[in-house]
């Protein structure tokens, strides 16, 4: 099988091969020999449903009631890459400071990904007031003002997207009130900035006798240690043969899938 077996309009993730002509298998077995795939599947994208949250921000009267809604283009993010994407939709708006003195931007809303806690971090910085800011702050546009008193922008995680499965927060706003001074969070459950961790390959042809789900399933591997973009090579150390339903075949289909089932989503057909 490859790219020139691919479905049409299956996410390069259905591959049909059709016989010169119509085949009878009696008694047979079929196994994996090898695989060998690029990681070309995004973990964040409108697919998975897990592209969008919002942060709640001071109007042109210093008051927090501004809500942004973001939308993360799909694509694969580390947590780094996530919070640059933030840092980049904070600038775009103008929702920064910049200190005269040295040139450095400053962010209210940050992830940093903490090893130690399994956890992504999320930090929310108080907003200074303008007595505070004095002539050696200058802000990133005039469409809001400072607040009267030190206060957090606050990050929303809605129930209308699995945002907070991928950095592993329960939905909520981050403070729940805004606060007078920085605060930090931890994630309340596990992350998952990888939402494939497995790959399942389904065959039209094969049956597990009803002991598998779903009842085609030929192999199951993963990605292990290769990076995104780079090649997954897999050749069992020994073939493990599934049988062939007894039928005439004109052709049959591999599928794959990942751990729940749903079909993934492959970038590259090569």
């Amino acid at each position: 099988m490859n790219k020139n077996n691919i479905v049409s309009g299956s996410k390069n993730s259905v591959f049909k091969y059709t016989f010169n002509q119509s085949l009878r298998l009696n008694n047979c077995s079929l196994a994996i020999q090898s695989i060998n795939m690029y990681y070309s599947w995004f973990n964040i994208s409108d697919y998975f449903r897990n592209n969008k949250f919002s942060y709640v921000w001071f109007d042109n009267a210093g008051d927090l009631n501004t809500t942004i809604d973001i939308t993360i283009p799909d694509g694969f993010y580390t947590v780094e890459l996530l919070n640059k994407f933030l840092q980049s939709e904070l600038e775009k708006r103008g929702h920064y400071l910049i200190q005269q003195s040295t040139g450095d931007f400053a962010y209210h809303i940050e992830f940093i990904s903490n090893v130690s806690y399994y956890s992504v971090q999320l930090n929310v910085y108080a907003m200074m007031t303008a007595a505070q800011a004095g002539t050696d702050f200058v802000k990133g546009s005039e469409t809001w003002s400072y607040p009267s008193t030190p206060t957090t922008p606050q990050l929303v995680v809605s129930n209308s997207s699995s945002f907070g499965d991928l950095i592993g927060y329960s939905n909520g706003s981050y403070p729940s009130t805004a606060s007078s001074t920085n605060t930090t969070f931890l994630s309340d459950k596990t992350p998952n900035m990888t939402p494939v961790s497995s790959i399942n390959v389904v065959c039209s042809m094969t049956t597990q006798n009803g002991f598998s789900n779903p009842d085609g399933l030929l192999y199951s591997f993963t990605s292990g240690s290769v990076e995104f973009g780079g090649m997954i090579d897999r050749e069992p150390k020994t073939e493990s043969f599934v049988k062939v339903r007894d039928a005439l075949y004109s052709s049959f289909t591999i599928e794959l899938y990942d751990q729940d089932m749903r079909r993934l989503d492959i970038r590259d057909a090569e």
